[in-house]
């Protein structure tokens, strides 16, 4: 990491299991926003070796969190890219039938809402690098 630069031999870096959700990438626009996360903590799962027999989004999250942790014996990094994105996409008067029915169908804001309150009550396998 960061061959050819100033800090490249000057600080040690250390790798920690990773969660990275990147709004724009997991294509919560087809799949919507639910489905789109929960695809991605899937592939996460998977990547690691890892599995899980949850089935709600907020559970599967905090199980994702626990086995990265307890299977790294480290603190877990969330990065969450684009945490608007699907909350402000919508907000024009043109797209509010979809903002609607997102808001009908999936309720993002809710959903987001359980997933971060996660992130706080695993704060003790959570490392901020």
């Amino acid at each position: 990491m960061f061959d050819g630069l100033y800090i490249h031999d000057k600080w040690e870096f250390e790798e920690y299991p990773t969660i990275r959700l990147d709004s724009i990438k997991i294509g919560y626009k087809y799949l919507g926003l639910k489905e789109a996360i929960s695809k991605a903590i899937d592939g996460i799962f998977e990547s690691n070796g890892l599995s899980t027999n949850e089935s709600s989004l907020p559970q599967k999250f905090k199980d994702l969190i626990e086995k990265l942790s307890d299977k790294y014996s480290q603190g877990v990094v969330i990065l969450i890219d684009e945490y608007d994105k699907p909350l402000i996409d919508y907000l024009d008067k043109e797209n509010l039938p979809t903002s609607l029915n997102n808001q009908a169908v999936s309720k993002p804001a809710i959903l987001c809402n359980s997933v971060y309150s996660l992130i706080s009550q695993a704060r003790h396998q959570i490392t901020y690098g």
